[in-house]
């Protein structure tokens, strides 16, 4: 578990028409299952599961998105736990939209790699991770695109992202919350919640989600690190899911951005 403090970066109020600042956030937990959310069905097909054996035993890690035929993008600290495949039996990725634990349908791994940026001073921006089928694995369907360049920095100049709606996929596993909280159960669906804007922070590298049900809006929680936060109503990411705010899941949760120059340099080269 990772507790950061969170400095927001120019969080735009609505109701003051301006920028306003906000005190640091502590973020309590790192790995982010959705929560005031829907069952995903095939709506958003090409949103997985890290699926990995061990003791011939199959189980579900991190979530993340096909953006092409062979590559799974998912976070870096998911990653680089699955870096050392001597650890694992099998690694793979799993698209079914409810977990089969007896039989579940993997597609074959080659290789798991993590942003060489993650773990140093920009971590922020660097969390991103790739998984590579397998030589004769390939998923057949629709892919999560990504943005163009730096769109988020415009949007946040032309204030469009105040009041921005996202989408946020994941496959997150049941969570037995520590110190008196709720439990935030996972029945093993892909699942789905909208969240809104609430503000850049970490030098704009992240982007922060109000997913306050008392709002209407739902969020992410564990193990739905590396899911995709789409723009509403597109295939199109604007960041994946890296970091959730409170334990509960209920507040406030973050996305690392994937238009930025560290993103765009690690992951387009798989793709192109």
């Amino acid at each position: 578990m990772r507790n950061f403090a969170l400095p927001v970066l120019g969080a735009l109020c609505v109701a003051c028409g301006g920028q306003v600042s906000d005190p640091g956030i502590q973020l309590s937990s790192s790995t982010a299952a959705i929560t005031n959310g829907t069952f995903d069905g095939n709506l958003h097909p090409y949103v997985g599961t890290i699926a990995y054996k061990s003791d011939g035993v199959w189980s579900r890690g991190c979530s993340g998105s096909m953006i092409s035929p062979k590559v799974f993008l998912t976070a870096g600290h998911c990653a680089q736990l699955f870096q050392d495949s001597a650890q694992f039996e099998e690694v793979g990725v799993s698209l079914e939209p409810t977990w089969n634990p007896g039989a579940p349908k993997v597609l074959k791994a080659k290789s798991v790699i993590a942003n060489p940026l993650y773990g140093g001073i920009r971590s922020e921006e660097a969390d991103q991770g790739v998984i590579l089928l397998d030589d004769g694995v390939e998923y057949a369907g629709r892919f999560a695109r990504l943005p163009a360049a730096n769109v988020i920095d415009e949007m946040f100049r032309d204030g469009s992202l105040i009041g921005q709606r996202f989408t946020n996929v994941g496959t997150g596993m049941f969570y037995v919350a520590q110190g008196g909280h709720v439990r935030i159960p996972s029945n093993g669906e892909r699942r789905y919640s909208t969240s809104v804007f609430r503000a850049l922070t970490h030098g704009g590298d992240w982007i922060m989600f109000n997913e306050s049900a008392a709002l209407g809006y739902g969020g992410i929680c564990f193990n739905d690190s590396g899911g995709p936060n789409l723009f509403e109503g597109t295939d199109v990411m604007a960041s994946i899911t890296v970091i959730t705010v409170d334990p509960d899941c209920k507040n406030n949760a973050v996305g690392s951005r994937v238009d930025t120059k560290v993103a765009r340099a690690f992951i387009l080269p798989f793709i192109q």
